[in-house]
């Protein structure tokens, strides 16, 4: 098998204001660029052959005139980004995500809301997401990844979900997917998986209902098996098993569906990958999940720091390094995408350090001689 192809990824939403992390004492980034156009402008100027990211609404504004309301003012339409891409100026693009937080009345969930109105505006988003990402890759400007990260869809201590139990979210959550993966044309639906689920233990809910890697495969699978194909599949960032527990090497190991018996089958239908990761790095939590993947035996969740790749030490390194290593026996164009937190410092900066870490891995694995 061919060793994989590797492509960075600016996320548009790493370049903006956002609120600092609480170590480096809160407030807002002073490096954040305000306008999403000329975060696309920077990394295009900066790093001319990476591609970037964002998020129908916060980011990418376009749409029907009822959520309208819901765009970010500083967001860029669709139409202007379709035109920035031909023309050369913005980057060209990886994925498209639907948020599930920042939007009015998502702090009670947004697929799993009691309110109507806000599941419909979860039901558009991902929609559209979906819709984006393929047409811009069928004309060539992007890679056609779909995000689903669920954030406030969680067991939070109110509302409707302070009393839902795991079978009730699941039943749910794959009523709310099926329906919306049934309605992808037959030309349009992709082989490797239509939407990526980004599983995370915690924050900002209680704790997610898909929180671990085994949980996010189990559930996954389950949904294929509903819809009769591979239809969704992983999206692992590295900070969100670290921060469960799990090291990226396990956690990729997982979603690969590879272990000391099983080898590695990308057109399987247990290998979860398609070609996206987020990479980062966080603190190693101790933590110890029942055997679902569900339930805390002991332990709690850590902070999701969102380091740059490789920092935190010799041991977060080598295990993203070997998780890079596992990837690349994929064979795949891989894009990573540095879901990166630049508090602190300038956001450019910050992800040309965490790319070039990427790099040294990258290149440390190629020197490494191939899988069996």
């Amino acid at each position: 098998m061919d060793r994989s192809t590797w492509i960075h990824v600016c996320p548009s939403w790493i370049a903006g204001p956002r609120s600092a992390h609480s170590k480096f004492g809160g407030g807002v980034v002073i490096g954040g660029i305000k306008r999403v156009e000329d975060r696309l402008l920077a990394i295009k100027e900066r790093f001319p052959n990476d591609r970037s990211s964002g998020h129908v609404f916060h980011e990418v504004a376009y749409g029907d005139p009822v959520y309208a309301h819901l765009n970010n003012p500083n967001a860029i339409s669709f139409a202007d980004l379709l035109k920035g891409m031909e023309a050369g100026k913005y980057p060209l693009w990886s994925a498209m995500t639907s948020p599930a937080f920042g939007l009015p009345g998502v702090e009670n969930g947004a697929i799993l809301n009691p309110n109507p109105e806000i599941v419909a505006i979860a039901h558009y988003g991902h929609t559209t997401a979906i819709r984006w990402s393929k047409l811009l890759k069928k004309l060539g400007l992007g890679l056609g990844h779909t995000i689903w990260w669920p954030a406030f869809d969680s067991r939070l201590h109110r509302g409707l979900l302070s009393s839902m139990c795991v079978e009730q979210a699941w039943e749910k959550l794959f009523a709310f997917w099926i329906r919306i993966l049934q309605a992808i044309p037959d030309e349009d639906v992709c082989e490797e998986g239509d939407v990526e689920h980004e599983y995370k233990p915690a924050v900002p809910g209680e704790r997610d209902w898909i929180p671990t890697p085994q949980a996010s495969r189990n559930f996954c699978l389950e949904l294929n098996r509903r819809v009769g194909r591979k239809a969704m599949v992983i999206n692992t960032e590295s900070a969100h098993p670290l921060i469960g527990g799990f090291t990226v090497k396990e956690a990729t190991s997982i979603q690969l569906g590879i272990d000391d018996r099983t080898p590695l089958k990308v057109d399987s239908p247990g290998c979860l990958f398609d070609g996206l990761v987020h990479v980062n790095s966080a603190e190693l939590a101790i933590v110890q999940w029942n055997s679902t993947g569900i339930e805390i035996v002991a332990g709690t969740p850590g902070d999701d720091s969102d380091w740059a790749v490789g920092e935190g030490g010799e041991e977060r390194w080598d295990d993203q390094q070997e998780a890079v290593g596992l990837l690349n026996e994929t064979g795949m164009v891989i894009a990573a995408e540095h879901d990166i937190d630049p508090s602190g410092e300038d956001p450019m900066e910050c992800y040309a350090r965490s790319r070039a870490n990427l790099e040294t891995m990258i290149a440390n694995v190629w020197k490494l001689p191939a899988a069996a």
